[in-house]
């Protein structure tokens, strides 16, 4: 048997995701675009923490990107709700 890497996975498993489901989990856009669509999805997951996979040419630099673009906003919103517990 052959063994995948982690990107032939993700494609083998994309051929049975019907495409504007797939669309739906494909984060994308502005600070702002990217806050709301990861919003809603940890919403939809009932999920309390983003859990990305970054993929593409140029994964490092999107990386750095997401760091401290959109995460820093997640990152944000835990602290201040930490400092409102009493």
């Amino acid at each position: 048997m052959e063994r995948l890497d982690s990107g032939q996975v993700i494609q083998e498993m994309s051929k049975n995701v019907p495409e504007d489901l797939g669309l739906e989990a494909v984060i994308w856009g502005k600070r702002e675009d990217c806050v709301e669509q990861i919003e809603r999805f940890m919403h939809r997951a009932g999920s309390t923490y983003p859990d990305l996979t970054i993929r593409g040419k140029n994964r490092n630099e999107a990386i750095t990107l997401v760091g401290n673009e959109v995460l820093l906003y997640f990152r944000e919103i835990k602290e201040s709700t930490e400092r409102m517990v009493i």
